[in-house]
């Protein structure tokens, strides 16, 4: 949908109080209202009390800001606590798509988190991988199969040593392949320091335990620069960069 049609769409819903801006940043955002909410929930014949319960932005205290803390819904406290986070994935996914037209790929498969956890078989016990997104592009026979991680938190060794070992206990597994393509591991940072001691580490463990993970490693900058199909990605032990997709 193009923006002055977005725009006024938009519009329409405020003026008939189905939607409102919250104060919640420097971006514009919107959201429903509790009777927006309650308009949807009677159409999909869902509980208009449920809905609310989980998706109100009402606030708890009408006298103090609108933060995550003081929203009613459930999972909208949540999404709100983890806004930053969740553009920044919706940003990559969004230059994704944009990008892979220009350049002739395909998109066969974009997955939000609840849909890209992968659980598999190791030692006898079930374990999971939990990315952000997950997804498959195509063009002509190539394939690229991708589990993205936008990582925050991850500042210090240890915790960056936790971070793989879910992906090393994964491609250690019969699991990686049993769809026909072999994803690649995609780990965003904020910054260029992050990802380079990540890189480090990544290394170590990857030697450590002689396990191969297809990891690839970016951060903002270079991905706002170069796009997500660009040469913006590192490899562990390599120091140039490159394409994600070889020479796209």
């Amino acid at each position: 949908m193009r923006a002055p049609r977005l725009s006024g769409v938009v519009g329409r819903l405020r003026c008939c109080g189905l939607a409102f801006a919250p104060a919640t940043g420097e971006r514009p955002r919107f959201a429903l209202t509790d009777r927006g909410i309650a308009l949807l929930a009677r159409r999909d014949r869902a509980s208009v009390g449920d809905a609310r319960r989980r998706w109100s932005v009402r606030p708890l205290n009408a006298e103090t800001p609108l933060t995550w803390r003081n929203v009613s819904g459930t999972r909208s406290r949540q999404l709100l606590r983890n806004i930053g986070h969740t553009e920044a994935v919706h940003s990559f996914i969004a230059a994704l798509a944009v990008q892979s037209r220009s350049l002739g790929f395909e998109v066969a498969q974009l997955d939000p988190p609840h849909r890209a956890s992968v659980f598999f078989g190791h030692d006898g016990r079930l374990h999971s991988v939990r990315p952000d997104a997950s997804g498959i592009l195509r063009r002509g026979a190539t394939a690229l199969s991708f589990l993205l991680e936008w990582e925050r938190r991850a500042v210090r060794p240890v915790t960056m040593a936790a971070r793989i070992a879910p992906y090393l206990r994964y491609f250690s597994s019969a699991r990686p392949d049993d769809h026909g393509a072999r994803p690649a591991v995609l780990v965003v940072f904020e910054d260029d320091l992050a990802a380079t001691r990540f890189l480090r580490v990544a290394r170590r463990e990857i030697a450590r335990t002689g396990i191969r993970v297809p990891l690839h490693v970016s951060h903002r900058l270079l991905l706002e620069r170069h796009g997500p199909l660009g040469p913006a990605w590192r490899i562990p032990g390599a120091a140039e960069t490159a394409h994600l997709f070889g020479d796209a």
